[in-house]
This record gives structure tokens, C-alpha cells and sequence, in this order.
């Protein structure tokens, strides 16, 4: 009777619990111009949402802690496919649960980009805390046109120290979420949130590279702007550079073109396994993004 008993509760804990399959993933940058380390920590959801068109097919969600000095302490709800209910205007609302807990709630909103598949919830700390406490969690969050829909993870055993000196920010940061990738299908589906948070880490390294060979003409004294399409082999060679939109000004666009061609671009994470990645990036004379 015991042992029935006992068996009972297993089944019980595994129905509550689901187990997405997929521990922390973490992954590191760093910025030599700032001196500066970012740390990254994602997770997928074990749960697929579903939506009707255009985002039909299935979608899956991923959390996100991401962490410098400079820009702070972010936690990001990100979806491959859908849009959140969430503006700038009006901050959303996400209802979380850790383990058995109550439901608490959290204020969301857009990444600086703008977006919809992505919100930053705060406060991050308060997040980050349970979550170092917790082996469950269960997120709900407004979808356009949608209505709530629950998401669960698996966080059990996330390692995470803050950085020394950071400090949390309730506003979005300067560039968090500037990745565009764009011809997510290039070679296969890129349906996963997990290797979404790779490119967007893969992103951050590839303009960091690029930014440090960029160097804004002693000529150029008004506001430019030159916009690329650049595809990059798994080992790091520019496949191709396509200027998208011409400043107008010769000498700007030569020193984006020269600032590509002499980057040394790192190749690939060994998570992304496509041999090819496009990116669309600005250059402007405040820098690169």
C-alpha cells in the first residue's frame, strides 16, 4: 500500500512538473572596447503554444537572463512565433508561478527594438532570485489577438551571480534586443527559442567585432545612416554585403565596407549548425547596431 502510494505521488509530481528536456544553457561575450563581460542564461518551455494565422504551426517560448555592468540586469519572455499584447505606452502585465507558490505579478514591456516577440519583465531581480529557489515556473502573458496563454519551464538548478557592480534597470537598455535576423529559414527552421537567444549572442559579437573597426570619417559631419544585409559563414568569412540603404555619402558607406572586410568576425556557436547566418546592421555616426 505504501509503494502504491508513493508511486501515486511520482505520477502526480510528473503530470504538475513537466520536464522540458533541456537544462540552462549559458554563454558569455566580451566587449574589449568597454571592458565589459555579458552573460547569458536561456531555457525553452515544455509546453508549445498555438496560434492561428500567420503564426500557425506551433510556437515555442524561452526565458532569458542576460547581465553586464552596463546595461544591467534583463530578463526577456521570448516567442519564435506570435506577438505580444504589450507597448511602450502601456506596460503588460505577466503572472508567474514558482513551484506551488502564489501567483505574483510582473510588469512587462518591449525591448527597444520593438519587438512584439519579445518583453522584458521587471522587476529582473525579484525574478531571478526565485528563480535561483524554484524547479518550476509557470508564465502567463497577453498575445495579440490571442488572448493569455500559459507557458512552463523547467528551471531547476540555474546558477547565477550577479555581476559585481551591476545594478538592475526597470528601463530598457540601450540596445538589448537590437538583433534583426532576418531569412530565418535560410537553411532550416529556426524554430527555436533556444537558438534565437544563440543568434541574438552571436549578434552581439559580430557587431562588437565590427564596431571596433569602424571609424566614422573626419569629413562626415552630419547625421548618417547606412543600413546592411551581411551573411556569414560558420566559420566567420563574409558570404556576402549588400548595402540595403546608401548614406548618401561616399566616404560613410567606404568606411562601413572597410570596417566589414577588416572585422575579425568570431565564427559560430556550436549550438547554431546552419552553415550560413544573415543579419541586417546599422551604421550611424553614433556607431553600429
Amino acid at each position: 500500500m505504501k509503494k502504491a502510494s508513493v508511486l501515486i505521488a511520482i505520477m502526480l509530481i510528473t503530470v504538475v512538473l513537466p520536464s522540458s528536456g533541456f537544462p540552462w544553457r549559458y554563454d558569455s561575450s566580451y566587449d574589449h572596447m568597454r571592458d565589459e563581460q555579458t552573460k547569458l542564461a536561456y531555457i525553452e518551455s515544455s509546453t508549445m503554444l498555438n496560434f492561428g494565422f500567420p503564426y500557425q504551426g506551433g510556437s515555442l517560448a524561452s526565458l532569458i537572463l542576460k547581465e553586464n555592468k552596463r546595461q544591467g540586469l534583463i530578463v526577456a519572455l521570448q516567442v519564435d512565433k506570435g506577438q505580444f499584447n504589450c507597448s511602450a505606452v502601456e506596460r503588460c502585465t505577466v503572472y508567474a508561478k514558482f513551484d506551488t507558490g502564489k501567483v505574483l505579478t510582473f510588469h512587462g514591456e518591449p525591448p527597444a527594438s520593438g519587438r512584439a516577440s519579445i518583453i522584458l519583465i521587471t522587476p529582473a531581480a525579484k525574478v531571478v532570485d526565485l528563480l535561483k529557489k524554484s524547479k518550476h515556473l509557470t508564465l502567463e502573458a497577453e498575445f495579440y489577438q490571442e488572448g493569455t496563454r500559459q507557458m512552463e519551464f523547467d528551471v531547476t538548478g540555474l546558477e547565477w551571480e550577479s555581476e559585481k557592480g551591476a545594478k538592475e534597470v526597470p528601463i530598457v537598455p540601450e540596445k538589448p534586443q537590437s538583433l534583426e535576423p532576418i531569412e530565418k529559414n535560410l537553411d532550416k527552421p529556426n524554430g527555436s527559442g533556444v537558438v534565437a537567444a544563440a543568434v541574438q549572442l552571436y549578434f552581439e559579437r559580430v557587431t562588437g567585432a565590427i564596431r571596433q573597426e569602424f571609424k566614422v570619417p573626419d569629413q562626415n559631419a552630419g547625421s548618417l545612416e547606412t543600413r546592411v544585409l551581411l551573411v556569414i559563414s560558420r566559420n566567420g568569412q563574409v558570404l556576402s554585403l549588400q548595402i540595403e540603404k546608401p548614406s548618401g555619402n561616399s566616404l560613410f558607406d567606404e568606411a562601413v565596407v572597410r570596417a566589414i572586410q577588416n572585422a575579425n568576425i568570431p565564427p559560430m556557436p556550436s549550438l547554431l549548425d546552419q552553415p550560413k547566418q544573415a543579419f541586417r546592421i546599422s551604421f550611424s555616426s553614433r556607431g553600429v547596431s
